[in-house]
């Protein structure tokens, strides 16, 4: 915090002194755009549905696959509408050993008709970590309207 307030100041210094733009002293930031697009998905298309933005879901769910973070990829493939993919994420950051992304292999499954396996994997979460099926079943509130022609009722 102290070191964004003093590289402001020095900006701002900079600009008065030499009556320049502050566009000519700016840093360019390589994940700035990719934390727009996480913003941008978890409030316009979680939070408000809206669909026009998927896209910004999936360019963050690309981003952190690639980075290794697997079970945050697989959430934003599934807000991206990639269910595919999130399952591929998902079972990726499971055999890694975080079991929480089950969760999202659970709602991937389920989406691309793959309905014994979902039972499957939510017997397993049940059974070895039941206290993450309240987090599923809120992961399933903010991905239900994104898929409306899936049955959700049916998996439980």
């Amino acid at each position: 915090m102290y070191r964004r307030a003093r590289s402001r100041v020095l900006l701002t210094a900079l600009v008065l002194l030499t009556g320049a733009g502050a566009e000519e002293f700016k840093v360019s930031c390589s994940g700035c755009s990719t934390s727009k697009d996480r913003l941008r998905c978890d409030y316009y298309v979680a939070g408000h549905r809206d669909l026009n933005r998927t896209d910004r879901c999936l360019s963050y769910a690309r981003y952190v696959d690639i980075d290794g973070a697997y079970p945050i990829a697989a959430w934003y493939y599934l807000l991206g509408k990639h269910p595919r993919e999130s399952a591929r994420s998902a079972q990726k950051g499971i055999d890694q050993g975080q079991e929480y992304a089950r969760s999202y292999l659970i709602l991937a499954e389920w989406i691309l008709g793959e309905g014994e396996a979902a039972r499957e994997n939510l017997r397993h979460l049940r059974e070895r970590r039941p206290e993450l099926e309240r987090p599923l079943l809120q992961d399933l509130r903010k991905i239900a309207p994104l898929y409306p022609s899936v049955s959700w009722e049916a998996l439980f």
